[in-house]
């Protein structure tokens, strides 16, 4: 199967407790899904466990590729990916994300993940108010690129009652099964970020 959610311009929607796009559970090893060329603006993405995508299971590809995302607010993700499993490869390319208050990026895990690539995004005049990239993963026979990505004028500000809780911009946890799996991480712009009440960059 080919999912796409493309060309799409929504603006001014509430989001509580549910995701906008949800493949739970999901179970087809040959299938791809793709976002791509949408517009996603004004949003209240309210609680912590609410997402615009939430997406869990096996599949071949996801793509998540050239969409806007600004003026989102809330305690939500944007991108929940959780027990991944067989997937070829995984792509978070070319967004533009801006003025959003709270929500976070993308939060992804699971297991024999072939290849990662998140590379041209721009984050900018945004505050956040958790980690904005996680990444728990274990990967085989693949990379994970992080290439030419764009952060510039962002705020990272946990609230003083999550104080003990680790967090930064990007963190990953990933683990290869293997050695020839290799994270490349370049080329990328930090301009006048700041982390306040945070252990890390």
């Amino acid at each position: 199967y080919f999912y796409a959610v493309r060309a799409n311009n929504m603006t001014r929607l509430i989001i509580d407790r549910k995701s906008l796009f949800n493949f739970e559970d999901y179970q087809s090893p040959k299938s791809i899904i793709c976002v791509m060329n949408n517009t996603f603006s004004t949003f209240e993405i309210l609680e912590a466990a609410t997402d615009l995508l939430k997406l869990s299971g096996a599949l071949e590809a996801f793509s998540f590729f050239n969409n806007t995302l600004n003026n989102l607010n809330g305690d939500g993700s944007i991108l929940t990916l959780s027990s991944l499993a067989e997937n070829k490869y995984f792509q978070f390319n070319n967004n533009t994300i801006q003025d959003n208050n709270g929500v976070s990026i993308l939060a992804a895990s699971g297991k024999e993940i072939s290849s990662l690539n998140m590379s041209f995004n721009k984050i900018s005049n945004s505050t956040f108010s958790n980690t904005l990239f996680t990444l728990d993963m274990t990967f085989q026979n693949g990379n994970i690129t992080f290439l030419k990505n764009s952060f510039e004028s962002n705020i990272l500000n946990v609230n003083d009652d999550d104080l003990n809780t680790m967090s930064s911009f990007i963190e990953v946890s990933s683990k290869a099964s293997n050695e020839k799996t290799f994270f490349i991480f370049e080329k990328s712009t930090f301009i006048n970020n700041t982390d306040k009440n945070t252990r890390t960059f």
